[in-house]
C-alpha cells in the first residue's frame, strides 16, 4: 500500500463501497486498479442487481479493512 493520496472520484467511490459492494461495471476501470493494488478493495462474485441478467453471479467490488482505514484518514 502506498501513502500517495486517493483522488477525489477515488475516495468518493471508496465511501460509496464502505456502504455496500458494488457491481465492477459501474466503476472507472482506474478507479477499480488503483483501490485493488493498495489493497483497499477487493473484487467478489456477488449476484448481479441488474434486470438482464439478474442474480447472476457477476465481479463487484467490495471495501476492504484497509479502505475502511483509509477514509478515516480521509484520503
Amino acid at each position: 500500500m502506498t501513502d500517495k493520496p486517493l483522488s477525489a472520484h477515488a475516495l468518493a467511490e471508496l465511501q460509496n463501497l464502505a456502504r455496500a459492494p458494488e457491481p465492477c461495471t459501474g466503476i472507472n476501470p482506474g478507479v477499480i486498479r488503483k483501490l485493488t493494488t493498495e489493497g483497499l478493495a477487493t473484487i467478489i462474485q456477488a449476484p448481479s442487481p441488474f434486470k438482464i441478467d439478474h442474480g447472476k453471479p457477476r465481479n463487484h467490488l467490495q471495501i476492504t479493512d484497509a479502505g475502511r482505514l483509509r477514509i478515516e484518514r480521509k484520503g
